[in-house]
């Protein structure tokens, strides 16, 4: 997926949450296709691009683990040294 378009669309499905505005008025407002708009939600949504269709990859400071996964409701925490195979095998494992 081109990340220029990933981002861009990012940002206006975050401004649109914050406007308040329903789906068509926003996008009327801004000179956007309503099909574009849900595409690019849906395209977004399901991770798609992501690695593992995870919606967000952190960090962590502040437990020992180096990593923490959220995909929708599993979390997995990764030490710094993780075994990069075990964790292809867990994420098979649960269809991530």
């Amino acid at each position: 997926m081109d990340i220029e378009k990933e981002e861009f669309w990012g940002s206006v499905l975050k401004e649109q949450g914050k406007s308040h505005q329903t789906i068509k008025s926003f996008c009327e407002d801004y000179g956007i296709a309503v099909w574009q708009f849900y595409y690019w939600k849906k395209k977004l949504s399901s991770g798609a691009g992501s690695p593992a269709g995870f919606s967000e990859l952190k960090l962590s400071s502040t437990n020992s683990c180096g990593i923490r996964l959220l995909a929708g409701s599993i979390e997995i925490f990764l030490d710094h040294d993780f075994d990069p195979d075990f964790l292809k095998k867990v994420l098979s494992v649960l269809n991530c």
